[in-house]
């Protein structure tokens, strides 16, 4: 199959919403594969947040390692159950939602990160320093 073909089988509606019971395929270990990258990146975002001295940019870290936790714990999950030949939850389809879900949620941290972090680091900063002055 080449690359063209692959796409249109990934994307027909015939792959994402009825369920194989053939044995798992390349394509479902790519699923499982990419829950354990997400695992993998949220324990190290675990990890930065951890280290953190700064209360906002340890809820930072903890915002962006929610939801690759959750979602790659739930492709792992999807994993086995497609294993298992499990009909309802081992479809492609709820591996697409589970996908989905993370992504947005993802992406929503991420725009936090990336839009409110800085303001609320300054604010936090500033209250340090007058908490520091004040405590003389």
């Amino acid at each position: 199959m080449n690359f063209k073909e692959t796409l249109t089988h990934v994307f027909s509606l015939s792959y994402i919403f009825d369920f194989n019971f053939m044995p798992i395929s390349s394509g479902d270990r790519l699923y499982m594969i990419a829950g354990l990258v997400s695992v993998i990146f949220a324990a190290i975002f675990e990890i930065f947040s951890l280290w953190s001295k700064n209360p906002v940019t340890k809820n930072m870290w903890h915002k962006l390692a929610a939801p690759l936790g959750t979602g790659g714990i739930l492709e792992v999950i999807w994993y086995g159950l497609r294993f298992e030949n499990v009909k309802l939850f081992g479809s492609h389809f709820a591996a697409w939602l589970i996908g989905l879900i993370t992504l947005i949620w993802f992406v929503t941290a991420l725009v936090y990160a990336l839009k409110q972090y800085r303001d609320e680091k300054d604010k936090w900063e500033k209250q340090q320093v007058k908490l520091k002055y004040l405590k003389r």
